[in-house]
């Protein structure tokens, strides 16, 4: 009758009534704290219930009653394990295999311990043996081949997986090590193979999905790596690795002044209306570089029958396509991932277009193309009837007086050393500033530099002097250029720091020796244009 108490915990224990079962331990330990049965059984309990600190106490106390039992040395070095107290872990284990030498499992606890304290020899003489004796499953295999990366040896890890992959041609753990291991040994192409398989195979393993876009983003694949991170963090919206990668990428293929374009209401507005008087019933229109749909998606809803809508940025088209559809227009508007200078009428548009409208320009007004682009346009794509939004636009320019930005793009001296060959590299070109957040002084009147009319074939490289009237004394310290965009006879855009704010900044050209100028004078500026890019000599 002494250990019916204790036969009372085991049947509550096999029942998995463990809190009954602890209790039971309790009281008969409360009664007799050497009582090596109820201390192993209430360890054991502890260990199940995710408390390993009270398990390791217990088991402990149970091991120096009975040194010779595996199992009780077993628990204890798991205890220790969930502690994290691996060199005891390894002690206690190292007891166990002694104890019961042809027993797997405790070796493969054991190389585990081994693992975590960086002894991988050690780890994989426990499991060698088991590798010689064919006792060795898939599992098994894998970590062996884990130890050998860790340990520099990935042609040998290689080999391992492989056997493991025979054994279990769907482990993904095994995939997963291989194409690590691959990559390790220096063969990359055959790493992304295998990381391919893996991410196909798994398509629900967010890290499969992460791993392949990493190796892609290596090979250089960003489109390719990007999806593949889509996908990763689409499972895992906590991968920070994934998240980073991927904000990356997206970044430089989607710069983030899009969002500024966007929430530019002014600019919406004036297209917008412009959009609308253009459109007539049944028109067919070509919007070129639709980016979000934005444009498209106004001429469709000022009704046009059809709009075709290119973007060269596949990113951009693939999500341009989201925002069609998710405004019910998927029907009527059709986006299509190219360059406009590759459409070709009769393949991607059934006619040529009623109407052209396009939003490509960037500070200095020629930088995205907008010349070249709209002269193919006009010769092979649209009517020669047809209306054209933008339709003109004009660049201007005045001297101005501010030390802050002639400062931004001109050195001298730096912690005492001259460093003034290091103007070579913004006298020859410029930079985007919003001159309403810098203290600047205008010297001269405004002056038109160069005016294009978009909407005719013909726009040619130009050069001119042109003259500023100064009208206050003072240095000039740079030029300041911006342009204004006519839409159509009623509506047109300014970046010019006298107009409101907008998603486009003005454009600084510093002076690379400023002089002091005077009422009255005429500062005359060289001016000239490749129909791409604008530049000054002053």
């Amino acid at each position: 009758m002494r250990d019916e108490p204790f036969r009372r915990a085991v049947a509550y224990f096999q029942r998995r009534e463990l809190r009954r079962a602890a209790a039971v331990c309790e009281d008969i330990l409360a009664r007799q704290p050497d009582h090596e049965k109820a201390l192993a059984l209430d360890g054991v309990i502890a260990l199940l219930e995710g408390r390993p600190a009270h398990a390791a106490e217990r088991l402990a106390r149970a091991a120096a009653l009975d040194p010779s039992s595996g199992d009780i040395l077993s628990n204890l070095g798991t205890s220790y394990i969930q502690l994290e107290r691996f060199g005891e872990a390894a002690e206690v284990y190292a007891r166990a295999v002694a104890l019961r030498p042809d027993h797997q499992p405790l070796r493969v606890n054991l190389a585990s311990a081994y693992k975590a304290l960086g002894r991988y020899d050690a780890a994989l003489a426990e499991l060698t043996p088991l590798i010689a004796a064919g006792a060795a499953d898939a599992d098994l295999r894998v970590e062996m081949g884990n130890l050998h990366v860790l340990a520099g040896n990935a042609a040998t890890a290689i080999r391992h997986y492989r056997d493991a992959l025979s054994l279990a041609p769907s482990l993904a753990a095994a995939r997963r090590g291989l194409a690590y291991a691959l990559q390790v040994a220096g063969q990359p192409s055959e790493a992304l193979e295998e990381y391919r398989n893996l991410a196909e195979s798994a398509p629900q393993d967010a890290q499969a999905q992460v791993d392949f876009g990493l190796i892609l983003l290596k090979a250089g694949d960003a489109e390719a790596a990007i999806q593949a991170l889509r996908r990763g963090v689409a499972l895992d919206p906590k991968n920070m690795a994934a998240r980073a990668a991927l904000g990356k990428l997206l970044r430089a293929r989607v710069p983030l002044w899009h969002f500024l374009m966007l929430g530019d209401e002014a600019r919406n507005a004036a297209y917008d209306a412009a959009i609308r008087r253009a459109v007539k019933p049944g028109a067919l229109v070509l919007d070129i570089g639709t980016g979000s749909g934005l444009l498209a998606m106004m001429a469709a809803r000022a009704g046009a029958r059809h709009v075709f809508a290119c973007e060269a940025e596949p990113l951009l088209a693939e999500k341009a396509q989201e925002i069609v559809r998710s405004n019910g227009l998927g029907d009527r508007i059709t986006i299509i991932a190219k360059r406009s200078l590759d459409l070709r009428v009769g393949q991607d548009l059934p006619r040529k277009a009623d109407l052209l409208v396009s939003e490509i320009v960037d500070e200095v007004l020629l930088g995205e193309g907008i010349v070249r682009t709209l002269a193919h346009a006009l010769t092979e794509l649209v009517a020669e009837d047809a209306a054209v939004v933008p339709r003109a636009g004009a660049i201007h320019a005045m001297l101005v007086e501010s030390p802050m930005l002639h400062h931004r793009q001109h050195v001298r001296r730096a912690a005492g050393f001259d460093v003034s060959a290091f103007n070579e590299f913004s006298r020859f070109s410029c930079s985007a500033a919003e001159l309403r957040h810098v203290e600047y002084r205008p010297l001269s009147r405004p002056a038109e530099v160069f005016r294009f009319e978009f909407s005719r074939i013909g726009i040619l490289p130009e050069s001119k002097l042109i003259e500023l009237a100064i009208f206050e004394r003072g240095t000039g310290h740079a030029l300041v250029t911006w342009f204004d965009l006519m839409l159509d006879e009623d509506h047109w855009l300014s970046s010019s720091p006298a107009s409101p704010a907008s998603h486009w900044s003005q454009v600084v050209h510093v002076c690379a020796n400023p002089r002091v100028v005077v009422v009255g004078e005429i500062v005359r500026v060289a001016a000239s244009h490749d129909t791409h890019d604008v530049s000054f000599l002053f």
